[in-house]
């Protein structure tokens, strides 16, 4: 974790909680997991895309009773969201798909950046769930209105 970016958003963080207190909450959660079994694998055995990389979660959030303010808080979570990927190292959004934001981030940067694990996970869906029941959490698969 890159110290400087911490420290600013620890005190974005709690600027945001102090003044939104009593209508909103800011968390956040900090991963770290050993992640050899998940590495013992080939990297293309499964869809799965963060094999070899992403040691570390990171889930930002904001709670809040209704949505009066919902633009403010997107854009206080939006702009450190960009700043950890700035430091992070790996140069692009890599995200644990439970953690994605579904409205702004791209299906890549929850499935993989190669082509293939989403042409994958899209056959798969089409075979599976050829009724289209389950698309509603980080949809890959953008469907027409009937």
């Amino acid at each position: 974790y890159d110290i400087p970016t911490m420290r600013s958003f620890f005190d974005g963080w709690k600027q945001m909680n102090e003044i939104y207190e009593g209508h909103a909450m800011f968390s956040v959660m900090f991963e770290s997991f050993p992640r050899q079994g998940v590495r013992a694998k080939k990297d293309d055995a499964t869809a799965y895309p963060w094999r070899q990389g992403s040691d570390h979660f990171l889930m930002m959030e904001a709670g809040s009773k209704d949505h009066t303010n919902a633009e403010i808080y997107d854009q206080f979570l939006s702009q450190y969201q960009d700043a950890w990927i700035e430091s992070s190292g790996y140069g692009r959004l890599q995200q644990y798909i439970n953690y994605g934001h579904g409205s702004k981030d791209p299906p890549e940067a929850l499935y993989g950046y190669e082509p293939w694990r989403l042409e994958r996970l899209r056959a798969l869906k089409e075979e599976l769930d050829p009724e289209r029941s389950f698309n509603a959490y980080q949809p890959f698969v953008k469907y027409l209105s009937a």
